[in-house]
């Protein structure tokens, strides 16, 4: 499934409603389309808010795949370049007291992701993350 969206806040939801539909048709189970749907949440929020400088508008292609083996779930972006990886691992050398607020989003796409890949493209970012399902993979 493939789903393009403005870069603004209220063009998420419908996006958010589309995902859980296809992979409830796809017999995913709850279990593994609540983390996903969080994680892709997560990463919208962030590019609307943070990618794009105030009053430019963009697109935003996310790609969903689901098979009996794993979900892969790829955003691209049109946005600021920004590779959420590197700024993740500086940030955690820095205890939790003293962190700013936020900069948790990464380490949430970690905690529910079995892959996350960035790409920096010509004209924008990708983000790619991948989801194993079942016990084969220690899931």
């Amino acid at each position: 499934m493939e789903i393009e969206i403005e870069n603004r806040l209220d063009a998420m939801i419908p996006c958010l409603e589309r995902v859980e539909a296809y992979l409830k048709q796809q017999g995913v189970e709850l279990e593994n389309r609540l983390p996903i749907g969080l994680c892709l949440e997560e990463i919208l929020i962030n590019t609307i808010r943070y990618g794009y400088p105030k009053g430019r508008t963009g697109k935003i292609h996310i790609a969903l795949h689901a098979s009996r083996e794993a979900l892969h779930l790829e955003i691209t972006d049109d946005a600021v370049p920004f590779n959420p990886l590197e700024a993740s691992a500086s940030n955690a050398q820095t205890p939790l007291a003293e962190r700013p607020i936020g900069g948790l989003g990464i380490p949430l796409l970690q905690h529910f992701c079995d892959e996350i890949r960035y790409a920096h493209l010509a004209q924008g970012n990708r983000i790619t993350l991948k989801k194993y399902l079942g016990t084969a993979h220690g899931n």
